[in-house]
């Protein structure tokens, strides 16, 4: 993201946060690789002195012990998610297209000078066997890397070669992305949530809006009403497709859906 632009957003965050009294969380992932960009440390440092939260994604491929020292001798600690979807190399090569030696390397110079209480790891279930996830959960327990774990997701069946809805009415979002999370691109594009990696939705642009006026404007509202069940939306909308998508009612429901819509809103 431009610098401009990015000082521009944080800005406006930081705005946000003193007027309504929270403390923003801003993280670095956005289905690419952080730690790549030459000048991530100016980003980095840029939202930590502000004290927003602040964490990072990485496949820690490129998560040196260059990297890690210079992160502890500036005291920039944040949180750090680690990407490492299996700990068998032949199936982590396989999976992740990288180099397996060189990221154990990494992992473990991390483990064993950064603050283990910011590091976690998810470990996707459906990529390996059980008995490599136990493997898995042990190893990572000896580091003191917290752990979670959850069923892979198809981002929206964007990573398979059809696209047909799995539902044609919705009742929510089982995660509530989009009640709570703003996803930005480089060129300031705001988009549904993070299963839209094809970035099918876009809904405003901080080049030329606020946050505010993004996140209450009226294609945010109708983008809810669809996600909330209170509007039919088109054929082949990305949340039909997705597995966070609620297909029935809960006894809950309607006044779950008035409390999210006053949340955004006010």
């Amino acid at each position: 993201m431009d610098w401009h632009l990015y000082e521009k957003v944080v800005a406006d965050f930081e705005e946000l946060c003193h007027r309504h009294r929270f403390v923003g969380t801003i993280s670095f992932c956005n289905m690419s690789e952080p730690t790549i960009l030459r000048n991530f440390f100016d980003y980095l440092r840029y939202v930590y002195d502000k004290k927003f939260n602040v964490y990072f994604n990485t496949n820690v491929s490129y998560l040196t012990p260059a990297f890690v020292d210079r992160l502890i001798s500036e005291k920039i600690f944040c949180g750090i998610h680690l990407n490492i979807l299996s700990l068998t190399k032949e199936n982590y090569e396989k999976i992740m297209g990288l180099k397996f030696d060189p990221m154990m390397t990494h992992l473990k110079y991390l483990a064993g000078h950064y603050p283990p209480s910011l590091l976690d790891v998810g470990l996707e279930k459906t990529l390996v066997t059980k008995e490599e996830l136990a493997d898995a959960r042990r190893f990572f327990k000896t580091l003191g890397i917290k752990v979670y774990e959850y069923i892979g997701r198809d981002r929206a069946q964007n990573l398979l070669d059809q696209t047909a809805p799995i539902t044609e009415t919705l009742y929510g979002c089982l995660a509530d992305r989009p009640i709570y999370r703003m996803m930005v691109a480089y060129d300031g594009r705001v988009y549904l949530c993070d299963e839209d990696m094809a970035q099918e939705v876009v809904f405003g642009n901080l080049k030329t809006q606020t946050i505010e006026e993004v996140w209450n404007g009226r294609e945010a509202q109708k983008l809810l009403e669809v996600i909330y069940g209170q509007r039919q939306g088109e054929k082949n909308f990305i949340c039909y497709r997705c597995v966070n998508a609620k297909k029935t009612p809960s006894i809950e429901w309607g006044a779950t859906f008035r409390q999210k819509k006053s949340h955004v809103t006010s």
